[in-house]
């Protein structure tokens, strides 16, 4: 029997663990269903495994025919076309600030009408 507050004592594992790291699954947090309310847990999907199949090549053989070829000649003429490069001359515009005496002309006649 255990005595109070004694924990069992466990075995230590003498086989050796893969080495394959399990992934964590992270937590989803809970979202609220505004139509009620109250907390919906998130439906989880299960992850099915797939079965590797290894497949058998089977290798074919090729059997070779032998075919005659003709050959014609035929002459081709090449034209030579000459392409002429235009260069373009990107103009910048220049902006021109409007000048701010206008505004301040119109101010003071606003100024001297009141």
């Amino acid at each position: 029997m255990l005595e109070k507050n004694e924990k069992k004592k466990r075995k230590k594992r003498t086989t050796r663990r893969s080495r394959r790291r399990r992934r964590r699954r992270k937590s989803r947090s809970r979202w609220r269903d505004k139509s009620r309310s109250r907390f919906r847990p998130i439906r989880r999907r299960r992850r099915r495994r797939r079965r590797r199949r290894r497949r058998r090549r089977r290798r074919r053989r090729r059997r070779r025919r032998r075919r005659r070829r003709r050959r014609r000649r035929r002459r081709r003429r090449r034209r030579r076309r000459r392409r002429r490069r235009r260069r373009r001359r990107r103009r910048r515009r220049r902006r021109r600030r409007k000048s701010r005496s206008r505004w301040r002309d119109r101010s003071r006649s606003l100024f001297r009408l009141i």
